[in-house]
């Protein structure tokens, strides 16, 4: 994907259209909604693991976002939940895989 006309002062708005101003009118879009999950799985810090790794598994998911009151804690990844398994079983996490 090519950016051409965006640089480190290029202004960006989370919102689903452009805002439109008298100055900006012809100002470049960049969407990256066909990217973007608008409704990501969320765990809290308190499910357990075992949990996690059976959500990654059957749904097949790539990530989950970890919360704790609400507020974002962090991410886990599905390499996050190779290495975990990895761990446990000291295993190579590249010989884990999912179906």
């Amino acid at each position: 994907m090519r950016c051409e006309n965006f640089d480190s002062t290029t202004q960006v708005y989370f919102t689903k259209h452009p805002p439109v101003d008298g100055l900006n009118e012809h100002q470049s879009t960049l969407s990256f909604r066909h990217i973007l999950d608008a409704s990501p799985f969320t765990v809290t810090d308190s499910t357990p693991m075992e949990i996690i790794i059976d959500m990654f598994r059957k749904l097949g998911l790539r990530q989950v976002l970890v919360t704790h009151g609400g507020k974002l804690l962090g991410i886990i990844t599905k390499k996050d939940v190779l290495r975990h398994i990895a761990q446990i079983k000291n295993l190579d996490p590249g010989h884990i895989l999912f179906n």
